[in-house]
């Protein structure tokens, strides 16, 4: 486990040790008010620096059939998946610990910091969701097949999106659901987010395979 650890963390340490806490020196460095809009924008950030290097390291495992090459070694399933978690879970991790330490340096109005600190379990919550979604989907089928449907679905999410959110009706029901889920425990919504990462760790075990993934034309 300690190879592929050294093999993949290169991009992980990059984005998450540097280039992340890079954009909140620079942030913190512009104002010492926390904005609305950093909000948002580090939780955009932590989604990128979250899955840009699995994404880009699966691709390679892929065309180099690395799976297939792992199983001639002496290596167990159960050691590369938890590999792979690991790395993403560091990640995940890093950014939220990384966005506390910000707003622990930057003034703000308690409303507001209330709202940045649930958005900001809510988004590490997320990431370990649809992380572990990912890897279970990558270890049974491949990686490309799973990007191109998760362009497909994103796209067509930002199109219903924009098409239902121009009525008013579906604007405020948004606002109440963002408002209900602000209003979670942070405790619960950490718990939570582990105890289904945890799960999709022993369902990936189960779901990944050494053999060579077909090749499947991808939209990417």
């Amino acid at each position: 486990m300690r190879g592929i650890l050294h093999k993949d963390c290169l991009l992980v340490a990059l984005a998450s040790l540097v280039a992340f806490p890079a954009v909140l020196l620079i942030e913190s460095a512009t104002s010492t008010e926390l904005r609305p809009a950093w909000v948002a924008t580090n939780m955009i950030l932590t989604w990128l620096v979250a899955f840009v290097p699995p994404i880009v390291t699966e691709i390679e495992e892929e065309h180099a059939n690395g799976y297939a090459l792992l199983g001639s070694l002496p290596v167990r399933a159960r050691e590369i998946v938890a590999a792979k978690f690991l790395l993403f879970l560091a990640a995940v991790a890093t950014c939220t610990a990384a966005q506390f330490v910000f707003l622990a340096t930057v003034e703000a109005a308690p409303a507001l910091l209330a709202v940045a600190h649930s958005v900001i379990l809510l988004t590490a919550a997320g990431c370990l969701l649809a992380g572990g979604i990912f890897y279970a989907a990558v270890f049974s089928f491949g990686c490309a097949r799973p990007l191109t449907v998760s362009l497909v679905v994103c796209t067509a999410s930002c199109v219903a999106a924009t098409i239902l959110l121009s009525r008013p009706a579906a604007r405020e029901l948004l606002r109440k659901a963002v408002g209900l889920l602000l209003q979670l425990s942070g405790v619960n919504v950490v718990v939570g987010g582990l105890a289904l990462y945890a799960l999709l760790f022993l369902v990936s075990v189960v779901l990944f395979r050494f053999e060579p993934r077909k090749r499947y034309q991808s939209l990417l």
